[in-house]
Protein backbone atom coordinates (compact mmCIF):
# COMPACT_ATOMS: atom_id res chain seq x y z
CA UNK A 1 0.00 0.00 0.00
CA UNK A 2 1.39 3.31 -1.08
CA UNK A 3 2.23 5.42 1.91
CA UNK A 4 0.26 8.42 1.74
CA UNK A 5 2.62 12.16 2.87
CA UNK A 6 1.68 15.81 3.68
CA UNK A 7 3.29 18.55 4.17
CA UNK A 8 1.69 21.40 6.31
CA UNK A 9 2.66 24.73 5.77
CA UNK A 10 1.15 26.85 8.91
CA UNK A 11 1.07 30.39 9.65
CA UNK A 12 -0.27 33.22 11.66
CA UNK A 13 -2.22 34.45 8.68
CA UNK A 14 -3.41 37.93 7.47
CA UNK A 15 -6.02 39.61 6.69
CA UNK A 16 -4.99 41.52 3.99
CA UNK A 17 -5.86 39.32 0.68
CA UNK A 18 -2.66 40.98 -1.58
CA UNK A 19 -0.13 39.78 1.58
CA UNK A 20 -1.87 36.74 1.54
CA UNK A 21 -1.27 36.02 -1.75
CA UNK A 22 2.17 37.93 -1.99
CA UNK A 23 3.93 36.34 0.70
CA UNK A 24 2.10 33.09 1.90
CA UNK A 25 0.47 31.46 -1.07
CA UNK A 26 4.53 31.83 -2.91
CA UNK A 27 5.79 29.48 0.09
CA UNK A 28 3.43 26.88 0.10
CA UNK A 29 3.74 26.90 -4.04
CA UNK A 30 7.27 26.65 -3.53
CA UNK A 31 6.85 23.48 -1.11
CA UNK A 32 4.20 21.64 -3.39
CA UNK A 33 6.57 22.29 -6.54
CA UNK A 34 9.75 20.86 -4.30
CA UNK A 35 8.08 18.18 -2.55
CA UNK A 36 5.40 16.46 -5.33
CA UNK A 37 5.56 13.17 -3.39
CA UNK A 38 3.85 14.63 -0.94
CA UNK A 39 0.31 16.73 -0.59
CA UNK A 40 0.87 20.24 1.11
CA UNK A 41 -2.03 21.37 3.20
CA UNK A 42 -2.61 24.85 4.70
CA UNK A 43 -3.11 25.94 8.52
CA UNK A 44 -3.49 29.39 9.91
CA UNK A 45 -3.24 30.01 13.59
CA UNK A 46 -5.15 32.90 14.15
CA UNK A 47 -8.74 32.34 15.05
CA UNK A 48 -9.39 35.81 13.77
CA UNK A 49 -7.54 35.63 10.73
CA UNK A 50 -9.37 32.78 10.15
CA UNK A 51 -12.99 33.99 10.96
CA UNK A 52 -11.85 37.47 9.14
CA UNK A 53 -11.31 35.50 5.62
CA UNK A 54 -14.32 33.53 5.97
CA UNK A 55 -16.25 36.59 5.27
CA UNK A 56 -14.20 37.11 1.89
CA UNK A 57 -14.92 33.36 1.33
CA UNK A 58 -11.65 32.07 1.70
CA UNK A 59 -11.32 28.98 4.13
CA UNK A 60 -8.95 28.04 6.56
CA UNK A 61 -8.59 25.61 8.64
CA UNK A 62 -6.30 25.17 12.48
CA UNK A 63 -3.88 23.06 12.38
CA UNK A 64 -5.85 20.55 14.83
CA UNK A 65 -8.59 20.19 11.78
CA UNK A 66 -5.88 19.69 9.85
CA UNK A 67 -4.38 17.15 11.35
CA UNK A 68 -7.50 15.15 11.75
CA UNK A 69 -8.07 15.55 8.36
CA UNK A 70 -5.47 13.59 7.57
CA UNK A 71 -5.21 11.25 10.64
CA UNK A 72 -9.02 10.35 9.22
CA UNK A 73 -7.72 10.05 5.31
CA UNK A 74 -5.01 7.75 6.40
CA UNK A 75 -1.76 9.92 6.20
CA UNK A 76 0.91 8.18 7.71
CA UNK A 77 3.87 10.69 7.40
CA UNK A 78 2.99 14.27 7.94
CA UNK A 79 6.19 17.19 7.85
CA UNK A 80 4.60 20.37 10.05
CA UNK A 81 6.20 23.35 8.09
CA UNK A 82 5.92 26.49 10.38
CA UNK A 83 6.54 30.31 9.18
CA UNK A 84 6.33 31.49 12.63
CA UNK A 85 9.38 33.68 13.04
CA UNK A 86 10.10 32.82 16.05
CA UNK A 87 9.45 30.59 18.96
CA UNK A 88 6.96 32.79 20.76
CA UNK A 89 3.70 31.99 22.76
CA UNK A 90 1.69 31.61 19.20
CA UNK A 91 4.37 28.81 18.24
CA UNK A 92 4.69 27.20 21.59
CA UNK A 93 0.61 26.70 22.19
CA UNK A 94 -0.53 26.48 18.36
CA UNK A 95 2.04 24.62 16.33
CA UNK A 96 4.39 22.74 18.97
CA UNK A 97 1.75 21.30 22.02
CA UNK A 98 -0.77 20.57 19.13
CA UNK A 99 1.44 18.76 17.10
CA UNK A 100 2.71 16.78 19.99
CA UNK A 101 -0.74 15.93 21.31
CA UNK A 102 -0.92 13.89 17.20
CA UNK A 103 2.00 12.68 17.46
CA UNK A 104 1.07 9.06 18.12
CA UNK A 105 -1.80 9.24 15.50
CA UNK A 106 0.99 9.21 12.62
CA UNK A 107 3.70 6.65 11.77
CA UNK A 108 6.00 10.35 11.57
CA UNK A 109 5.25 13.18 12.40
CA UNK A 110 7.98 15.83 12.19
CA UNK A 111 7.41 19.30 13.59
CA UNK A 112 10.10 21.86 12.42
CA UNK A 113 11.43 25.39 13.86
CA UNK A 114 10.21 28.70 13.46
CA UNK A 115 13.13 30.54 10.84
CA UNK A 116 14.38 32.56 13.49
CA UNK A 117 15.22 30.20 16.55
CA UNK A 118 18.47 28.59 18.45
CA UNK A 119 18.39 24.93 18.67
CA UNK A 120 21.88 24.90 20.09
CA UNK A 121 25.13 27.52 19.75
CA UNK A 122 26.41 25.43 16.09
CA UNK A 123 23.48 25.31 14.43
CA UNK A 124 21.97 29.36 15.58
CA UNK A 125 24.88 30.61 14.24
CA UNK A 126 24.66 28.74 10.69
CA UNK A 127 20.76 29.59 10.56
CA UNK A 128 21.32 33.08 11.62
CA UNK A 129 24.15 33.66 8.87
CA UNK A 130 21.88 32.49 6.64
CA UNK A 131 18.87 34.35 7.33
CA UNK A 132 21.33 37.18 7.41
CA UNK A 133 22.41 36.79 3.58
CA UNK A 134 18.84 36.21 2.58
CA UNK A 135 17.86 39.67 3.58
CA UNK A 136 20.80 40.93 2.56
CA UNK A 137 19.42 40.12 -1.21
CA UNK A 138 16.10 41.92 -0.14
CA UNK A 139 17.76 45.21 1.07
CA UNK A 140 17.85 48.34 -1.36
CA UNK A 141 20.55 49.97 -1.74
CA UNK A 142 21.91 52.23 1.03
CA UNK A 143 23.34 55.49 0.92
CA UNK A 144 26.35 56.30 2.76
CA UNK A 145 24.95 57.90 5.66
CA UNK A 146 22.07 55.35 5.69
CA UNK A 147 20.80 52.85 7.68
CA UNK A 148 18.40 49.88 7.76
CA UNK A 149 15.94 49.72 10.40
CA UNK A 150 14.45 45.97 10.81
CA UNK A 151 11.59 46.29 12.50
CA UNK A 152 10.21 42.93 14.14
CA UNK A 153 7.22 41.49 16.62
CA UNK A 154 8.75 40.32 19.30
CA UNK A 155 6.85 38.07 21.78
CA UNK A 156 6.21 38.17 25.76
CA UNK A 157 7.83 34.48 25.55
CA UNK A 158 10.55 35.34 23.94
CA UNK A 159 12.61 38.41 25.09
CA UNK A 160 14.88 39.52 22.72
CA UNK A 161 17.93 37.18 22.34
CA UNK A 162 17.19 35.31 19.38
CA UNK A 163 16.83 38.61 17.37
CA UNK A 164 19.89 39.78 19.33
CA UNK A 165 21.22 36.40 17.68
CA UNK A 166 20.75 37.94 14.33
CA UNK A 167 22.36 41.19 15.04
CA UNK A 168 25.53 39.94 15.00
CA UNK A 169 24.87 37.62 11.94
CA UNK A 170 24.65 41.25 10.41
CA UNK A 171 27.13 42.42 12.35
CA UNK A 172 29.55 39.89 11.31
CA UNK A 173 28.59 40.20 7.77
CA UNK A 174 29.57 43.71 7.90
CA UNK A 175 26.25 45.29 7.13
CA UNK A 176 24.44 48.25 8.25
CA UNK A 177 21.48 46.71 9.42
CA UNK A 178 19.84 46.99 13.40
CA UNK A 179 16.99 44.95 14.35
CA UNK A 180 14.18 45.45 16.89
CA UNK A 181 11.15 44.89 17.75
CA UNK A 182 7.40 45.88 18.57
CA UNK A 183 6.72 43.95 21.12
CA UNK A 184 6.42 46.34 24.63
CA UNK A 185 9.23 45.96 27.56
CA UNK A 186 11.38 43.88 25.03
CA UNK A 187 15.20 44.65 25.58
CA UNK A 188 15.12 45.54 21.86
CA UNK A 189 12.41 48.10 21.75
CA UNK A 190 12.27 50.99 19.35
CA UNK A 191 14.27 52.92 21.94
CA UNK A 192 17.17 50.84 21.81
CA UNK A 193 17.05 51.16 18.10
CA UNK A 194 16.83 54.65 18.52
CA UNK A 195 19.99 54.75 20.60
CA UNK A 196 22.07 52.68 18.09
CA UNK A 197 21.47 54.74 15.67
CA UNK A 198 22.76 57.56 17.47
CA UNK A 199 25.59 56.30 18.24
CA UNK A 200 26.23 55.97 14.89
CA UNK A 201 26.93 59.98 14.21
CA UNK A 202 27.44 60.21 10.34
CA UNK A 203 23.76 58.60 10.11
CA UNK A 204 21.22 60.98 8.56
CA UNK A 205 18.61 58.47 6.97
CA UNK A 206 17.05 55.41 7.96
CA UNK A 207 15.06 52.69 5.50
CA UNK A 208 12.77 50.95 7.85
CA UNK A 209 11.91 46.87 6.51
CA UNK A 210 9.75 44.96 8.01
CA UNK A 211 11.11 41.74 9.83
CA UNK A 212 7.50 39.88 9.34
CA UNK A 213 6.15 37.65 6.89
CA UNK A 214 3.89 39.46 5.39
CA UNK A 215 3.25 43.09 5.11
CA UNK A 216 -0.03 43.68 6.79
CA UNK A 217 -1.29 45.40 9.72
CA UNK A 218 1.50 45.68 11.29
CA UNK A 219 3.66 47.28 8.54
CA UNK A 220 0.36 49.75 7.89
CA UNK A 221 -0.32 50.73 11.89
CA UNK A 222 3.34 50.13 13.76
CA UNK A 223 5.76 50.76 10.65
CA UNK A 224 4.16 53.82 9.04
CA UNK A 225 0.73 54.85 10.89
CA UNK A 226 -0.03 57.61 13.46
CA UNK A 227 2.52 57.44 16.15
CA UNK A 228 4.72 54.69 13.84
CA UNK A 229 8.49 54.12 14.38
CA UNK A 230 8.56 55.94 10.77
CA UNK A 231 6.56 59.34 12.29
CA UNK A 232 8.86 58.81 15.57
CA UNK A 233 12.20 58.64 13.52
CA UNK A 234 11.21 61.75 11.19
CA UNK A 235 10.54 64.17 14.10
CA UNK A 236 14.43 62.66 15.72
CA UNK A 237 15.34 64.21 12.59
CA UNK A 238 16.06 61.42 10.25
CA UNK A 239 14.80 60.97 6.29
CA UNK A 240 12.90 57.70 6.70
CA UNK A 241 12.23 55.51 3.87
CA UNK A 242 9.74 52.14 4.34
CA UNK A 243 10.12 49.38 2.20
CA UNK A 244 6.64 47.54 2.36
CA UNK A 245 7.60 44.10 1.17
CA UNK A 246 6.98 41.03 3.76
CA UNK A 247 9.60 38.05 4.20
CA UNK A 248 7.54 35.99 2.11
CA UNK A 249 8.30 38.15 -0.35
CA UNK A 250 11.92 36.94 -0.84
CA UNK A 251 12.83 34.27 -2.75
CA UNK A 252 15.76 33.74 -0.91
CA UNK A 253 13.75 33.75 2.48
CA UNK A 254 11.08 31.09 0.41
CA UNK A 255 14.25 29.11 -0.46
CA UNK A 256 15.35 28.63 3.61
CA UNK A 257 11.52 27.71 3.88
CA UNK A 258 12.45 24.77 1.15
CA UNK A 259 15.93 23.88 2.87
CA UNK A 260 13.87 23.42 6.01
CA UNK A 261 11.93 20.92 4.98
CA UNK A 262 14.04 18.61 3.18
CA UNK A 263 16.14 18.78 6.39
CA UNK A 264 13.22 17.50 7.83
CA UNK A 265 12.61 14.54 5.66
CA UNK A 266 15.85 13.68 5.56
CA UNK A 267 15.72 13.19 9.52
CA UNK A 268 14.43 9.71 9.15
Amino acid sequence: MKEKRAIIVVSFGTTYIDALKACIEPIEREIAGAFDSYTVYRAFTSVFVRKRLAEYGIMADGLPEVLETLKQDGYTDVIILPTHIIEGEEYRNKVASVAEGYRSQFARLVVGRPLLSCCDEKNCSIDHRDIAEALRSQFPPLGEDEIIVLMGHGSKCAQGSVYSCLQEAFDACGLRVVIGVMEEGDALSFAYVAKRIQGNGDIKKVCLVPFLLVAGCHVEKDMTGDGSWQIQLQEAGYQVRSYLHGLGENEAVRALFVKRVRDMISSK
